[in-house]
């Protein structure tokens, strides 16, 4: 079951905040990766989008199980720790996420590193979170 977003920390992740998130898997040899990414929520899921051959998107095809941190920009002493599961992976629309993205997180119209990478999206579930204050 998916654990609800509290309302003190909702605002963190709407799109007005342009607030980070420090996604953390578990690479093959068992060390941990911790690697900031853009993301977005549809349908009470969390997305992040990456390239196909990267570090976390070899990690999560893996291990499903992620843990990350959104930290407030205003505040670096207000976040929230989550820990989820990937439920879903599609490259169906990546192209346009990492678009939408590009544009929350850098007011630009496309995302300016393409370089023929292979984009996909994965659907985190959040199931625990914890905030702080």
């Amino acid at each position: 079951m998916a654990a609800t977003i509290p309302e003190t920390h909702a605002s963190l992740f709407r799109d007005e905040a342009r607030a980070f998130a420090f996604l953390g898997t578990v690479m093959d040899d068992g060390s941990p990766h911790v690697t900031p990414v853009w993301f977005d929520m549809q349908d009470d899921l969390l997305r992040i989008n990456t390239a196909r051959g990267r570090v976390k998107d070899r990690s999560m095809t893996a291990r499903p199980k992620v843990s990350l941190a959104i930290m407030d920009p205003e505040d670096p002493y207000r976040y929230v720790h989550i820990r989820g599961t990937v439920v879903d992976v599609t490259e169906e629309g990546a192209r346009t996420h990492i678009d939408r993205l590009a544009h929350k997180y850098l007011g630009s119209e496309h995302y300016p590193w393409y370089s023929g990478e292979v984009r996909v999206i994965y659907r985190i579930r959040l199931d625990t979170i914890r905030v702080m204050p």
